[in-house]
């Protein structure tokens, strides 16, 4: 996922870049990256308008591997789930093959499979703490950004604009899917502790695994401002938004003409 979203972002800022270099030397006209000005630095002139195409290369270079090194934060942290799902199976397995062994060592596997539990809950309730206005902010710009982009689509002002909306569409739905592999390994994570063989166990240890059966069944979700899941779902109810936002838009623009 890391690899795919570095290259997203590769593509477009260097189609972008591409875009604007065509258009600067296929056009009469100045062709600017960015589409704001210096205070002091005079465009009409060769050197001011190369000083500002150089700024606004730096600008733009900058701010798209601020975007990347955002996002990477982000899926670092909240990658982890799937792996604390597969170190479950590893355990689960040893749990049966010592309680079909009468082990000694069932009790002691249980114990760590239900610490495990503990921890994967505990981290998802921090990551939720942590990464909450993140989300929320990220959804929001987000969906502020593609509007944006359409309308200067339709405007017709920034030929990069056409690349650009590939990230915001991309920035919107990374995250969700990122909240929706996190739903399904919730799921999947209590369905590996059902896989534990019960009535292997001692009588005692199958009061202790009664609990945590009952707890995953019920895991906490990441939400992007209270209330709205992190999740495919929502990116689909915003995307429904924005196309209708984007219809008052045509009209808009019809009437004005």
């Amino acid at each position: 996922v890391i690899k795919m979203v570095g290259q997203v972002y590769f593509v477009a800022g260097g189609g972008i870049i591409l875009i604007t270099i065509v258009l600067i030397f296929a056009s009469n006209e100045k062709v600017f990256l960015m589409h704001f000005m210096i205070p002091g630095i005079d465009v009409d002139t060769q050197v001011g308008y190369l000083m500002t195409l150089t700024l606004h290369t730096m600008c733009f270079l900058f701010g798209a591997f601020g975007l990347f090194a955002g996002d990477l934060f982000f899926l670092l942290f909240l990658g982890q789930p799937m792996l604390f799902l597969d170190l479950l199976v590893l355990k689960v397995k040893s749990l049966n093959e010592a309680a079909a062994e009468n082990s000694s060592n069932a009790e002691r596997l249980l114990i760590e499979i239900i610490e495990w539990h503990q921890y994967y809950t505990d981290y998802n309730l921090r990551c939720n703490r942590i990464f909450y206005y993140i989300n929320s902010m990220q959804i929001v710009t987000s969906g502020i950004s593609i509007i944006c982009t359409l309308y200067i689509i339709l405007l017709g002002d920034w030929p990069g604009a056409y690349l650009y909306i590939l990230v915001a569409f991309g920035g919107l739905y990374l995250y969700c899917i990122m909240g929706t592999k996190i739903q399904t390994c919730n799921t999947a994570f209590c369905e590996e502790l059902w896989n534990i063989n019960f009535y292997d166990l001692e009588v005692k240890n199958q009061k202790m695994i009664i609990p945590i059966l009952m707890k995953a069944q019920n895991p906490s979700e990441i939400k992007v401002g209270g209330f709205l899941p992190l999740s495919v779902q929502t990116a689909l109810q915003i995307t429904k938004t924005i196309y209708g936002i984007f219809t008052m838009m045509l009209r808009f623009l019809e009437e004005n003409q």
